[in-house]
């Protein structure tokens, strides 16, 4: 079995260095070396900490945590999403994590008090995840260097895990991008008898560029269905299915966590009809309020009615996914507005204080914001907001404020 080694040398440069330029140091260093120290594991332990110390803060924190790669720190899970998988997970003793990686998801289920075992193909990541679990003193989490698929097909049929939790790799030929269930790396759809045979329920992270109709088809024994952001941007689709219970109708769920850690969203069943979204009557007024769906919720809008779930709101056009209410909404998932001025887009558009910087939002309206910027003579940016909509069937300027 492997191990990794981190020198007291090794670990007082990368501390030393911990705000120096990495590709700097790779040349101050290149052809030298230090007596006790791994100039190549410790130059790229430098730049993978510069790039997770926001994502894997905890992580980063530890002195011995190992990154076996950059591109293990730019595409591994961040510790939020993690923890948010760990609390998705039903009530369960062990997990099988069929696609480990840097194991940040399987280390955060064992820090939870399950027990885990992972497969991890690349014998240096495997390495990683072990010394990574003994310097943060998890103790109930298996490291297994073999192919997940070959490794289930080895078990006898006694071997039962509550979870098998996958998210398969998103690479193909010539490391270009893929999608698709069937273009991921295993192929879990092909292996779904086998993943039955040996587990209770299955997770599958996956891309949030995979259309829900799509999910919603190519999965059996779905319960539920997770849209994850980030900030407002959509980071994945999480997907739960259940093999030891009776098929129901599965639910979708909306969250959004926000800069402050504040979690966001909606839930509803997926087959459910939803009715129509009812439209406003009239233009929205100054002092009314406008509402933005955050990118999870914007992800599925067309299988959503809004106006149903929040009876105050109006859509401000068929093709217009901003709404508008005089009743402030605080559980909204989305951004809030105040209306303070509309303007009607035409050569004799005027506004107040042209020397301010403006956020400019555009939803079904003739023109981006760039060159909406441009027709007003203003500059991009600053906190105050510009959202250009088609409401009624006309194109509108609402100079707006950020209330929440």
């Amino acid at each position: 079995m492997e191990t990794i080694t981190l020198t007291p040398q090794t670990l007082r440069f990368i501390a030393d260095n911990r705000l120096s330029d990495p590709d700097r140091l790779r040349l101050k260093y290149a052809g030298r070396r230090l007596e006790g120290v791994d100039l190549d594991l410790a130059i790229t332990q430098i730049e993978c900490r510069r790039k997770a110390r926001n994502k894997l803060p905890d992580a980063v924190a530890c002195p011995e945590f190992i990154f076996p790669s950059v591109l293990a720190a730019e595409q591994c899970t961040s510790q939020v999403l993690a923890a948010l998988h760990t609390e998705l997970v039903p009530g369960c003793d062990n997990i099988l994590d069929m696609t480990c990686g840097l194991g940040i998801d399987s280390m955060s289920m064992a820090k939870a008090g399950i027990c885990v075992t992972a497969c991890e193909i690349q014998t240096k990541y495997a390495t990683a995840v072990r010394h990574n679990a003994s310097v943060t003193g998890i103790d109930n989490l298996e490291v297994v260097n073999t192919d997940s698929i070959k490794y289930l097909s080895s078990l006898p049929s006694s071997v039962q895990f509550d979870l098998i939790f996958a998210d398969p790799a998103r690479r193909g030929e010539y490391n270009k991008r893929t999608f698709g269930f069937e273009q991921c790396t295993p192929d879990i759809l092909a292996s779904m008898q086998l993943i039955r045979q040996h587990a209770k329920a299955l997770m599958i992270k996956a891309s949030p560029m995979l259309d829900i109709s799509y999910v919603l088809s190519a999965i059996p024994a779905l319960t539920d269905i997770w849209i994850l952001s980030m900030r407002n941007e959509c980071k994945e689709i999480v997907t739960l299915s259940r093999f030891d219970k009776v098929k129901t109708e599965p639910a979708i769920h909306t969250i959004n966590i926000t800069t402050t850690g504040e979690r966001q969203g909606v839930s509803f069943a997926a087959g459910k009809n939803s009715m129509p979204e009812i439209l406003a009557d009239n233009d929205p007024e100054p002092g009314m309020l406008l509402y933005e769906p955050d990118s999870s919720v914007m992800k599925i809008i067309s299988r959503l009615s809004l106006t149903e779930k929040f009876p105050s709101l109006r859509k401000l056009d068929s093709n217009t996914n901003l709404y508008t209410s005089s009743v402030l909404l605080p559980d909204f998932p989305g951004r809030i507005f105040r209306i303070d001025d509309i303007i009607s887009y035409n050569k004799k558009n005027t506004i107040r204080h042209k020397d301010e910087s403006w956020n400019i939002i555009s939803r079904n309206f003739p023109d981006p914001p760039g060159t909406i910027a441009k027709r007003l003579h203003i500059r991009e940016g600053g906190p105050r907001f510009i959202i250009a909509a088609t409401a009624n069937a006309r194109p509108r300027l609402f100079v707006s404020t950020k209330i929440q």
